[in-house]
C-alpha cells in the first residue's frame, strides 16, 4: 500500500516511490510520494519540506524509503449513484497505486542491447519502460524483445513503441481491463506530470487479489520481474 499509519501514533509512513533510469550516459533516479493531501505523486524535494513532512524515516530495513507525514487524506467526492446501478466492486474503489511495483528500474532509447540485456539479468526483471530524460514513457522493452532483437544495437531498435499507461488514481478494475484487452503483461503508470511513478503487472493484479481473500504475500514485493 501507498502508505501506513505510523507505529509511534505520530502519522502515516508514505512510501518513496523510484524511477531508475539507465541510459547511455549513465543512470538517474528519480524518487517520488504519494501525497495525501493532494492525492498524487509528488517530487522527493517538494515533499521533505512540506510543514506536514516530518522528515524520512532512518529505519535500515526500509525499502526503498519512508517519510513520516502528519497530512490527512483529501475527503473523497461524493458521487450520485443511480439505486438501479450495479454497487462499485473493491476493484472499482481502490487505486492501482495500491498494486503497482513502486521500484521502478528504466531504460533510455539510447541505452546500447546488451547492456539492456545484463541489466534485465542483474535485476531479475522481464521487461522496463523506456523512458526519455524526465521519465516520460516513449515505449516498452520486455525480454521477447531481447530475444527477436537480431542486429539490434540499442534500445530504440527492439523497444516497441505503442506503449500502454494508466493514470495513478485509475482504479485497479481499469488496470485489469487494459492488461487484458490488450494482452500485455505490464503497464507504466503515471502521475500527473507524465512521468512513471510505477509499473503493474497481470502478477501484481492477481496479488492483489489473493490479498483481498486474506492470503499472506510478502510486504513491497516487486513483481516488475515476471
Amino acid at each position: 500500500m501507498p502508505h501506513d499509519t505510523h507505529l509511534a501514533g505520530h502519522g502515516r509512513d508514505l512510501a518513496v516511490m523510484t524511477l531508475e533510469i539507465a541510459g547511455a550516459d549513465g543512470s538517474r533516479t528519480f524518487s517520488t510520494v504519494l501525497c495525501p493531501r493532494e492525492q498524487r505523486a509528488k517530487p522527493l524535494d517538494d515533499c521533505l519540506p512540506c510543514s506536514d513532512s516530518l522528515g524520512l524515516d532512518r529505519d535500515p530495513g526500509a525499502r526503498p524509503g519512508l517519510v513520516e507525514c502528519l497530512g490527512d487524506a483529501a475527503p473523497r467526492p461524493v458521487v450520485e449513484r443511480d439505486p438501479a446501478d450495479a454497487e462499485p466492486s473493491l476493484a472499482d474503489r481502490t487505486p492501482v497505486q495500491a498494486a503497482m511495483a513502486r521500484a521502478v528500474v528504466a531504460v533510455k532509447a539510447d541505452l546500447p542491447l546488451d547492456r539492456a540485456r545484463s541489466l534485465f539479468l542483474e535485476r531479475g526483471i522481464g521487461g522496463a519502460p523506456v523512458v526519455d530524460d524526465e521519465g516520460r514513457p516513449l515505449g516498452i522493452l520486455s525480454k521477447t524483445d531481447l530475444l527477436s532483437a537480431s542486429g539490434a544495437a540499442t534500445v530504440a531498435e527492439a523497444m516497441s513503441r505503442n506503449v500502454l499507461t494508466l493514470p495513478e488514481l485509475a482504479p485497479i478494475s481499469e488496470a485489469a481491463a487494459l492488461l487484458a484487452n490488450e494482452g500485455v503483461h505490464r503497464a507504466p503508470v503515471v502521475g500527473r506530470e507524465g512521468r512513471v511513478v510505477g509499473i503493474v503487472t497481470v502478477l501484481d493484479l492477481l496479488r492483489w487479489l489473493v490479498q483481498q481473500d486474506g492470503q499472506l504475500m510478502p510486504s513491497g514485493h516487486s513483481l516488475q520481474a515476471r
